[in-house]
C-alpha cells in the first residue's frame, strides 16, 4: 500500500466515532426473513453455522460459516435463513459515524466475505458479547473497545484491494478538499479559497464541511498539521523552526498551537516519546 494511498480513509478513521447499541448469540427461528427492510443503524453478523441468503444492493449472496455479513446503516436488503438448517450466528447492531456521516457510506467495501483468522474474530465477538451483558462500571469501555478491534479487523481483512472511496457529487468534493489540504499544509490556506476549489459559498463551504467530517475546515487544517509535526518529531531531526516551516507557519506560532493542542511544548513532546520508545 503506498503511503498516501488511503489518506481519504485515515482521514475518515480519525473522526469514527463507535457505538454499541445491541449484541446477541444464538439460533434463528426457521422464519427468520425479511424483505426491502433498512435500520438505520449497522448490522454486523458473524455466521457460525447453518445455511441461508443475503441480497444486498440487488446483490444475493450465500455466507456460510466462518463468514462474515456487514450490513450499513440505511442501505436496503433482504435476507432469508434455510428452514432446515437455520442460521447460528454471532450478532451485533452499532452506529459507526463520522462526523453526521455512515462511515460505510463514506466507503465501498464488500458486504460478504470469509474470514482469514475466523477463530480469532469469533473470540473478539465474544468478548463484544461478554462486555455488552457484562453490569461491570467498565463494560461500556470495554465493549466499544471489543467492537472497535472487530472494525479494525475488517478494514484488515479488505485491504489494499476492497476498500474504496465512495462516489458520489458530494463525497468526490469532499475528498478533492481533503487532498488539496493534505498536499498544501505547508501553505496559507483559508475557507475562501478552498470553497472556490469546489464552487460553493463559503457560509455553505463551512457546514458542508463540518457535515462530512465534524470540525470546521479550520479545526481541521490545523489537527492536520499538528499531526504531521508530531510524525516529523519522531521520525526526523528537523528543529521546530524547520517543522514549522514544512507547516507553513512561524515558529512562536506552531509552538504555542501545539502546546495548546498536546499540552506540551514541541521539544518536550519530541523527547519524552522518544524516551518512551
Amino acid at each position: 500500500m503506498k503511503p498516501k494511498e488511503y489518506d481519504w480513509l485515515s482521514s475518515y478513521l480519525q473522526k469514527l466515532q463507535l457505538e454499541v447499541l445491541t449484541v446477541g448469540y444464538n439460533q434463528v427461528k426457521p422464519q427468520w426473513k425479511n424483505w426491502n427492510v433498512a435500520p438505520p443503524f449497522c448490522c454486523l453478523y458473524f455466521i457460525e453455522g447453518g445455511e441461508g441468503w443475503f441480497k444486498i444492493k440487488g446483490r444475493e449472496t450465500h455466507p456460510g460459516p466462518g463468514e462474515i455479513v456487514l450490513l450499513p446503516a440505511g442501505v436496503i436488503h433482504s435476507y432469508s435463513t434455510s428452514p432446515e438448517k437455520p442460521y447460528l450466528k454471532y450478532w451485533c447492531h452499532f452506529q459507526a459515524k463520522v462526523g453526521e456521516m455512515h462511515l460505510f457510506h463514506l466507503l465501498d467495501m464488500p458486504s460478504c466475505f470469509p474470514l482469514g483468522d475466523a477463530t480469532l474474530f469469533k473470540n473478539r465477538f465474544r468478548d463484544l458479547l461478554n462486555a455488552y451483558r457484562s453490569s461491570h462500571p467498565l463494560a461500556p469501555l470495554q465493549a466499544k473497545s471489543a467492537l472497535t478491534d472487530i472494525v479494525t479487523m475488517l478494514f484488515d481483512e479488505c485491504l489494499p484491494d476492497q476498500v474504496q472511496p465512495a462516489s458520489n457529487p458530494s463525497l468526490d468534493k469532499h475528498n478533492e478538499i481533503i487532498r488539496y489540504i493534505e498536499d498544501h499544509l505547508s501553505e496559507e490556506l483559508t475557507v475562501e479559497q478552498l470553497a472556490r476549489i469546489v464552487n460553493y459559498s463559503p457560509n455553505y463551504f463551512i457546514q458542508f464541511f463540518k457535515t462530512m467530517q465534524g470540525l470546521s475546515p479550520i479545526q481541521y487544517i490545523n489537527n492536520s498539521r499538528i499531526a504531521k509535526a508530531k510524525r516529523l518529531l519522531l521520525t526526523t531531526d528537523m528543529s521546530q523552526a524547520q517543522i514549522a516551516s514544512e507547516l507553513g507557519m512561524e515558529p512562536h506560532y506552531f509552538s504555542r498551537m501545539f502546546k495548546r493542542h498536546e499540552q506540551f511544548s514541541p521539544q518536550h513532546y519530541r523527547n519524552m516519546m522518544r524516551e518512551k520508545e
